[in-house]
């Protein structure tokens, strides 16, 4: 009696930890595809900034820029420099 229940309670014990291992596998797929996915989306992000900013650089750029926006266009170089290098 007392092996056959301790032989019933390894069984659910063995399932139970199984499926808890099957879990955690599902949950380490679903996140590593996140974060592919948010790397993609990011990675899109930083093209889509430095066209926006390409853009209003080359506005600015028609005119005879100002002290300020010359200024500004440094900073704005200065930050795109630093988004390629990452």
């Amino acid at each position: 009696m007392i092996s056959e229940t301790i032989l019933i309670l390894t069984i659910l014990a063995a399932v139970f930890i199984t499926g808890a291992s099957l879990g955690q596998l599902l949950l380490r797929i679903r996140l590593a595809k996140l974060e592919r996915m948010n790397l993609e989306m990011e990675q899109k992000r930083i093209v889509d900034l430095k066209k926006a900013i390409n853009s209003r650089a080359i506005i600015v750029e028609r005119r005879r820029p100002t002290k300020f926006e010359q200024e500004v266009q440094d900073e704005i170089d200065e930050i795109l420099g630093d988004i390629e290098n990452t």
